[in-house]
């Protein structure tokens, strides 16, 4: 675990942001602490004296790429406000099926840690090709703690297999300032309704990912996207473009679908074993949409998350974050 180091702000330009910090001209500013907590497994994080609410950034493992057999998917990156445990799910392993055991290009590797990032292979011979596991969901929440009362973290390992994937991540960031600060995500469609005094929101809004598929039968098809209807305009993120490889004969896929609220696309791989030659296809991910807007105390304003694409190894679905002041 990592502490970073508070630092403090004076002068009398000091006012912390344009999107409803509150006004601190003439004050003095204590930037926010962040502990970063890097070793897979679980363990606890107790909030200091004077600490109300905090603000945690989760990244889950990724997946695993295993020789002639299914990689490991990562683990889950966890956070347990007393109000409800809070999820980054971890990337998914690949199945290579029975050709990726001959390595012998560089380009295999394993992810490094903390980077939620999948395991890499490429195999030689008759059965040549790629294989790409997906990468964990990375996630931001807000919730209330309780000075002194132990929070249980668990920062999820990376997959199993060949080539591992990296490791997640649990990143927790707090202070006086951070009191005053709300996070809400939105990992399915619902409602966001400012509460008393907001009248201006940071909006993060990430459409779903496009599946993959290399079957003669079907294509991929692209992920939905992601919005929130603002009074002044619905701000829309589309979903990531489905991938499609068409070999003639070449009908059995190999795959990872991409773990939900990620917003990352799948990967597939195309297989014959009488002919060889394998094709990595990769899906897009959602966009990702960051804007400022403004809003009305008590007045609803309604989210609608996108889903994966579904064809073949799925997409996976988005997410929105909205951050305010209080």
């Amino acid at each position: 675990m990592t502490r970073y180091a508070q630092r403090t702000l004076t002068g009398t330009n000091s006012t912390l942001s344009s999107w409803g910090a509150p006004a601190s001209t003439g004050t003095t500013l204590t930037m926010p602490t962040i502990e970063v907590f890097n070793t897979a497994g679980t363990t606890t994080w107790t909030p200091p004296a004077g600490i109300t609410y905090a603000v945690v950034f989760l990244g889950g493992g990724g997946g695993g790429v295993l020789d002639g057999g299914a990689g490991g998917n990562g683990g889950s990156s966890t956070f347990a406000f007393a109000s409800g445990t809070v999820t980054a799910l971890g990337g998914k392993g690949i199945d290579s099926g029975t050709g990726i055991g001959s390595q012998s290009s560089a380009l295999s590797y394993s992810a490094p840690a903390n980077s939620c990032d999948g395991g890499f292979g490429v195999c030689s011979g008759d059965t040549s090709g790629a294989a790409k596991a997906t990468k964990g969901a990375e996630l931001i929440y807000g919730g209330a703690v309780t000075p002194s009362t132990s929070i249980s973290l668990t920062v999820g390992a990376g997959g199993t297999g060949t080539y591992t994937g990296g490791s997640g991540y649990v990143r927790v960031m707090y202070g006086t300032l951070i009191n005053s600060y709300r996070v809400e995500t939105f990992l399915s469609s619902g409602t966001f309704t400012p509460s008393a005094g907001v009248t201006l929101v940071k909006a993060t809004i990430v459409g779903g990912g496009g599946s993959a598929t290399c079957s003669n039968d079907f294509f991929a098809n692209d992920g939905t996207a992601s919005s929130i209807a603002f009074a002044s305009g619905t701000i829309t993120a589309a979903g990531g473009e489905g991938a499609s490889t068409y070999r003639a004969g070449f009908s059995t896929v190999e795959g990872a679908l991409a773990c939900n609220n990620s917003g990352r696309g799948a990967t597939s791989r195309s297989y014959n074993s009488g002919n060889g030659g394998r094709s990595l296809v990769v899906a897009s991910d959602g966009v990702t949409k960051v804007v400022t807007a403004a809003v009305t105390p008590s007045t609803g304003v309604t989210v609608t998350i996108g889903a994966g694409g579904t064809a073949g190894y799925a997409g996976g679905s988005g997410y929105a974050i909205i951050e305010y002041y209080v």
